[in-house]
């Protein structure tokens, strides 16, 4: 997923499907309590309030957090979580990050390099079953390594073919095992790393990886390792079995007139696996970002290494590491992830010259006309408030 991408709808969905029955959920689920206290004492903070209620005039939800300096922060939120039920999207109600699942994944395996379980330059046939994975070309010559930075060569399992086929069998679920398997003998996109070319087969593997090392689930892994050591109240990843953590916002598409669509029976086909299975909030997201680059998840030492071992997206603008996505800005370079699953979009930012966390989050995307435009305005609307 390009950096430059930051809202991309799940347009073949909406295309393809029709108005579906509301599902209502009983609104306790969705209540939650922040990690740490709130403090609004960003000078900005009446700005970003607006730019998030004139966002949800035409969208479901969204939430926005900024960290800067250690010293000024916001947290805010605006729109519904829950439409029929009337339930509000707070800043602690959890939705699905998308791909920022992959910096965790990518630190999981960082965390296991560091004990010496994992180096980055085994083959992924050293900790992974052969049943699994004889039939991805090229199996016995990918390394840790070109997983991590999407350079493997494996084809994309989250193809167009998937989308149509979950359409086609609402709520379906898929083990993480299949979804490797639908890529069985499909031919290589090129020789493994010859280039970069974004792959969520690649964190799928991963993922499994991760299972196979410490022997567990990975969504126990998840909260043994990150989510329990942070303290993180709003952060959970998905099972095979409930895919969408219990109490996540849930997924709307914005389609004209105020109107909106839930497909939350859509939204669980590609969640619960090392490529996108996060549900979080913003404030958690800045949070795990922050432990991150100060060395409390892994050394500092080996977070510089997930930046500086990275390979070219676009020259002298944009890279991908082990895990991260780098780019070169207005406001200066950039370190982080972006994520788009169904309806839901995300994007966790540090900005290291000014020492700026950004995080925002939403649970619905337009299919076309105004929310269409407020949504791609958005972004740049927060950014300008920020750093104007």
């Amino acid at each position: 997923m390009s950096i430059k991408n930051i809202f991309i709808g799940f347009c073949l969905l909406v295309l393809t499907i029709g108005c579906q029955e509301e599902q209502v959920s009983d609104p306790i689920i969705y209540a939650c309590t922040p990690t740490e206290l709130l403090s609004n004492n960003h000078p900005k903070s009446d700005q970003f309030q607006m730019i998030l209620d004139q966002t949800t005039e035409t969208l479901p939800g969204i939430q926005f957090s900024v960290l800067q300096n250690d010293t000024l922060s916001f947290h805010g939120s605006s729109g519904m979580a829950d439409i029929p039920n009337n339930v509000a999207l707070m800043p602690c109600t959890k939705t699905m990050v998308g791909s920022i699942s992959k910096i965790f994944t990518a630190v999981l395996i960082m965390q296991a390099v560091e004990e010496k379980i994992v180096d980055i330059n085994d083959l992924m046939q050293d900790h992974l079953p052969i049943s699994l994975i004889e039939g991805i070309t090229n199996y016995d010559q990918i390394t840790v390594r070109q997983l991590l930075n999407h350079s493997s060569g494996i084809e994309d399992y989250l193809g167009a073919n998937y989308h149509i086929q979950s359409l086609n069998v609402p709520n379906r679920k898929l083990t993480q095992e299949e979804k490797i398997h639908l890529i069985d003998g499909k031919d290589e996109r090129f020789p493994p790393g010859e280039k970069y070319e974004y792959s969520n087969t690649n964190y799928v593997l991963l993922g499994l990886m991760i299972e196979e090392i410490r022997n567990q689930n990975l969504w126990d892994v998840v909260d043994q390792y990150i989510i329990e050591p942070l303290g993180l109240q709003n952060t959970m990843m998905g099972t095979h079995d409930t895919p969408l953590p219990e109490g996540t916002a849930r997924p709307y598409v914005a389609t004209g007139n105020s109107k909106f669509m839930d497909i939350h029976q859509y939204s669980v086909s590609d969640a619960a696996t090392g490529d996108g299975g996060i549900a979080s909030c913003t404030q958690d997201l800045i949070i795990f970002m922050k432990a991150l680059i100060r060395g409390e998840l892994i050394s500092i030492r080996t977070y510089e290494d997930m930046m500086q071992d990275r390979i070219v997206i676009e020259a002298e603008e944009e890279w991908y590491g082990l895990g991260l996505e780098m780019v070169n800005s207005a406001e200066g370079s950039i370190v982080g992830h972006t994520g788009s699953t169904s309806s839901y979009n995300a994007i966790l930012y540090y900005y290291p010259e000014s020492e700026t966390f950004i995080s925002v989050a939403l649970n619905g995307v337009a299919e076309s006309g105004e929310a269409l435009q407020v949504l791609q305005s958005t972004w740049g609307n927060l950014i300008d408030a920020t750093f104007d």
